[in-house]
């Protein structure tokens, strides 16, 4: 936020994007205000493609109470944030991945802060990436109409 104006870059206007494992880790920044700075969430919107946003069953890492894993993962804290999210996935994803989508987009849903949500109809969990950038806008243009309608 403090260099992006020498590119060119609005820092009252920064939207977080991610895929697969960049797509959790924003979300676990999200949903977790105690990870914020000083000037609170710091980002207009995000963009979150195929991830995985609970942590199931646990891990050692994580352990393996319940009340801890949903106070841990991203999808109880994600029903608290009030910017705008993209929230998608693949026709043609990673095992769990379109599952984890319809599941975070109901608690957000009930919680009364639905995502802005896509199933990306012919690709598949890279192909969405590898598509931006190209004359195949099917991905890059619903992100663009997001990006464009954030205040």
């Amino acid at each position: 936020k403090a260099n992006i104006a020498q590119y060119g870059g609005d820092p009252n206007r920064i939207v977080l994007w991610g895929q697969s494992a960049g797509a959790g880790l924003i979300a676990g920044y999200l949903s977790h205000p105690e990870f914020y700075g000083p000037e609170g969430i710091g980002v207009k919107g995000a963009i979150i493609h195929s991830g995985h946003y609970n942590l199931g069953r646990g891990s050692e890492y994580y352990g393996h109470d319940p009340q801890q894993l949903r106070e841990r993962g991203a999808v109880e804290g994600m029903t608290k944030v009030t910017i705008p999210l993209l929230v998608s996935y693949t026709e043609v994803d990673i095992p769990g991945a379109p599952e984890e989508a319809q599941n975070l987009k109901s608690a957000m849903c009930d919680a009364g802060h639905c995502p802005t949500f896509a199933e990306f109809k012919d690709h598949s969990h890279m192909s969405q990436v590898f598509s931006v950038g190209t004359p195949d806008t099917s991905v890059s243009g619903p992100v663009l109409k997001f990006l464009t309608a954030i205040k």
